[in-house]
């Protein structure tokens, strides 16, 4: 009888390896250019955790949240990553994929370079558009974007240890 042969491993196989970790997505951002595992941390990104210091509490104050299975999920057409929703996706498209918008408080502010390219963009300009206030325009977006995520992404700050004392 011929000898039997030894059954290929894994690797010698060439199969895909299955990554059964639980998934889990992003419910707060880390900040405006916060990142986990190098990648930016959008509202909505599916991730697997990293064995990260702080993935336990990151998922305990839920700044993190597991992702449901079964869950269909968005994928973005620019980058590839998936998200937990459209809503998400679309939200990291305005954000990372759409060129910045030049915010000036007055057009002589602007180089002679950024003033062309701002002219040659819009057949209109609004030095002072609605709720422009002095150099505060920008704290009223954050502001107003922490205070949506306040209602949709609350964080579950009972858990921490100033908490506990």
């Amino acid at each position: 009888m011929g000898r039997r042969k030894k059954p290929k491993s894994r690797a010698e196989k060439k199969l895909p390896v299955v990554d059964k970790r639980p998934l889990y997505y992003i419910n707060r951002p880390f900040g405006p250019n916060g990142l986990y595992g190098g990648m930016p941390a959008d509202r909505g990104l599916v991730i697997r955790l990293r064995g990260a210091i702080n993935d336990e509490k990151l998922v305990r104050i839920e700044y993190i949240l597991p992702l449901l299975p079964g869950t269909e999920t968005s994928e973005c057409g620019k980058c590839g990553n998936e998200f937990k929703d459209m809503q998400c996706r679309d939200a990291h498209v305005k954000k990372r994929h759409t060129p910045a918008r030049i915010r000036v408080r007055n057009i002589e502010d602007l180089s002679p370079q950024e003033r062309q390219r701002m002219l040659s963009e819009t057949l209109q300009y609004e030095t002072e558009p609605p709720g422009f206030v002095g150099d505060g325009f920008l704290d009223q977006e954050e502001r107003a974007e922490e205070r949506m995520l306040e209602q949709i992404a609350p964080l579950n700050l009972e858990h921490t240890a100033a908490s506990r004392k």
